[in-house]
Protein backbone atom coordinates (compact mmCIF):
# COMPACT_ATOMS: atom_id res chain seq x y z
CA UNK A 1 0.00 0.00 0.00
CA UNK A 2 1.09 3.51 -0.69
CA UNK A 3 0.01 5.21 2.54
CA UNK A 4 2.56 4.45 5.26
CA UNK A 5 0.40 6.18 7.90
CA UNK A 6 -2.62 3.98 7.24
CA UNK A 7 -3.36 0.77 9.09
CA UNK A 8 -2.72 -2.12 6.73
CA UNK A 9 -4.40 -5.44 7.39
CA UNK A 10 -2.70 -8.43 5.75
CA UNK A 11 -4.25 -11.75 4.78
CA UNK A 12 -2.07 -14.52 3.29
CA UNK A 13 -3.21 -17.52 1.26
CA UNK A 14 -2.22 -19.92 -1.50
CA UNK A 15 -3.85 -20.58 -4.87
CA UNK A 16 -5.63 -23.92 -5.02
CA UNK A 17 -5.79 -25.81 -8.30
CA UNK A 18 -9.60 -25.68 -8.55
CA UNK A 19 -9.43 -21.85 -8.49
CA UNK A 20 -7.71 -21.83 -11.87
CA UNK A 21 -9.17 -21.99 -15.36
CA UNK A 22 -8.01 -24.24 -18.18
CA UNK A 23 -4.99 -21.97 -18.79
CA UNK A 24 -3.90 -22.55 -15.16
CA UNK A 25 -4.50 -18.91 -14.28
CA UNK A 26 -6.69 -17.87 -11.35
CA UNK A 27 -10.21 -17.17 -12.57
CA UNK A 28 -11.02 -13.49 -12.00
CA UNK A 29 -13.99 -14.26 -9.73
CA UNK A 30 -11.61 -15.87 -7.24
CA UNK A 31 -9.75 -12.60 -6.74
CA UNK A 32 -13.06 -11.12 -5.61
CA UNK A 33 -13.43 -14.00 -3.12
CA UNK A 34 -9.87 -13.45 -1.84
CA UNK A 35 -10.61 -9.76 -1.26
CA UNK A 36 -13.94 -10.52 0.38
CA UNK A 37 -12.29 -12.96 2.79
CA UNK A 38 -9.63 -10.37 3.62
CA UNK A 39 -12.32 -7.73 4.30
CA UNK A 40 -14.24 -10.15 6.52
CA UNK A 41 -11.12 -11.10 8.46
CA UNK A 42 -10.27 -7.41 8.87
CA UNK A 43 -13.74 -6.76 10.33
CA UNK A 44 -13.40 -9.81 12.58
CA UNK A 45 -10.08 -8.39 13.82
CA UNK A 46 -12.05 -5.26 14.76
CA UNK A 47 -14.41 -7.56 16.75
CA UNK A 48 -17.24 -7.52 14.20
CA UNK A 49 -19.25 -10.66 14.94
CA UNK A 50 -20.91 -11.60 11.64
CA UNK A 51 -23.20 -14.23 13.21
CA UNK A 52 -24.38 -11.88 15.95
CA UNK A 53 -25.17 -9.07 13.52
CA UNK A 54 -26.76 -11.43 10.96
CA UNK A 55 -29.27 -12.50 13.62
CA UNK A 56 -30.08 -8.81 14.10
CA UNK A 57 -30.24 -8.33 10.30
CA UNK A 58 -27.42 -5.78 10.49
CA UNK A 59 -24.43 -5.87 8.20
CA UNK A 60 -22.53 -4.48 5.24
CA UNK A 61 -23.52 -4.49 1.58
CA UNK A 62 -20.98 -4.12 -1.23
CA UNK A 63 -22.21 -1.21 -3.39
CA UNK A 64 -19.22 -0.48 -5.61
CA UNK A 65 -16.15 -2.35 -6.75
CA UNK A 66 -13.38 -1.14 -9.03
CA UNK A 67 -10.78 -3.78 -9.88
CA UNK A 68 -7.63 -3.56 -11.99
CA UNK A 69 -6.32 -7.01 -12.93
CA UNK A 70 -2.62 -6.50 -13.69
CA UNK A 71 -1.19 -10.03 -13.71
CA UNK A 72 -2.47 -13.48 -12.90
CA UNK A 73 -1.62 -15.81 -10.08
CA UNK A 74 -1.20 -19.49 -10.96
CA UNK A 75 -1.51 -22.83 -9.18
CA UNK A 76 0.36 -23.00 -5.85
CA UNK A 77 1.33 -19.30 -5.84
CA UNK A 78 1.33 -17.82 -2.37
CA UNK A 79 -0.09 -14.32 -2.13
CA UNK A 80 -1.01 -11.58 0.28
CA UNK A 81 -4.03 -9.30 0.25
CA UNK A 82 -3.26 -5.98 1.90
CA UNK A 83 -6.26 -3.91 2.94
CA UNK A 84 -6.67 -0.34 4.14
CA UNK A 85 -10.00 0.70 5.64
CA UNK A 86 -11.16 4.31 5.26
CA UNK A 87 -14.34 6.22 6.11
CA UNK A 88 -15.08 8.55 3.17
CA UNK A 89 -18.50 9.38 4.66
CA UNK A 90 -20.79 8.56 7.57
CA UNK A 91 -22.51 5.78 5.62
CA UNK A 92 -19.68 4.41 3.53
CA UNK A 93 -16.63 2.31 4.29
CA UNK A 94 -13.92 2.04 1.65
CA UNK A 95 -11.56 -0.93 1.48
CA UNK A 96 -8.53 -0.28 -0.72
CA UNK A 97 -7.01 -3.66 -1.48
CA UNK A 98 -3.90 -4.87 -3.28
CA UNK A 99 -2.98 -8.47 -3.99
CA UNK A 100 0.73 -9.29 -4.23
CA UNK A 101 2.35 -12.56 -5.25
CA UNK A 102 4.84 -13.82 -2.70
CA UNK A 103 7.71 -13.89 -2.09
CA UNK A 104 8.61 -11.26 -4.72
CA UNK A 105 5.62 -8.97 -3.91
CA UNK A 106 4.67 -8.55 -7.55
CA UNK A 107 1.49 -6.48 -7.69
CA UNK A 108 -1.25 -8.63 -9.25
CA UNK A 109 -4.53 -6.82 -8.53
CA UNK A 110 -5.60 -3.43 -7.18
CA UNK A 111 -9.14 -2.68 -6.04
CA UNK A 112 -11.37 -0.20 -4.27
CA UNK A 113 -14.42 -1.75 -2.64
CA UNK A 114 -17.12 0.39 -1.06
CA UNK A 115 -19.56 -1.07 1.44
CA UNK A 116 -22.57 0.49 3.11
CA UNK A 117 -23.76 -0.55 6.56
CA UNK A 118 -27.42 -1.50 6.74
CA UNK A 119 -29.70 -1.66 9.73
CA UNK A 120 -32.39 -4.22 10.52
CA UNK A 121 -34.86 -2.38 8.27
CA UNK A 122 -32.46 -2.63 5.32
CA UNK A 123 -31.74 1.09 5.37
CA UNK A 124 -28.26 2.51 4.81
CA UNK A 125 -27.35 3.58 8.32
CA UNK A 126 -24.34 3.10 10.53
CA UNK A 127 -25.71 1.39 13.65
CA UNK A 128 -24.15 2.74 16.86
CA UNK A 129 -22.71 -0.64 17.78
CA UNK A 130 -20.83 -0.82 14.46
CA UNK A 131 -19.80 2.84 14.71
CA UNK A 132 -18.07 1.95 18.00
CA UNK A 133 -16.03 -0.73 16.21
CA UNK A 134 -14.89 1.85 13.64
CA UNK A 135 -13.92 4.55 16.13
CA UNK A 136 -10.29 4.49 14.93
CA UNK A 137 -11.41 5.28 11.38
CA UNK A 138 -12.70 8.85 11.52
CA UNK A 139 -14.93 10.40 8.89
CA UNK A 140 -13.05 13.22 7.11
CA UNK A 141 -14.43 16.68 7.70
CA UNK A 142 -15.78 18.51 4.63
CA UNK A 143 -13.42 21.04 3.04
Amino acid sequence: MENNDAKVFSWVSKVRDYECDIGFFVHNANYLKYMEQARHDYLRALKFDFAKYAKKKVGFVLVNMTVDFRRSLTIDDEFIVETILERPSKRRVLFTQNIYRLPDRTLMVTAKNTVVPINAEGQAEMPDEIEKLLVDFPIPSPN
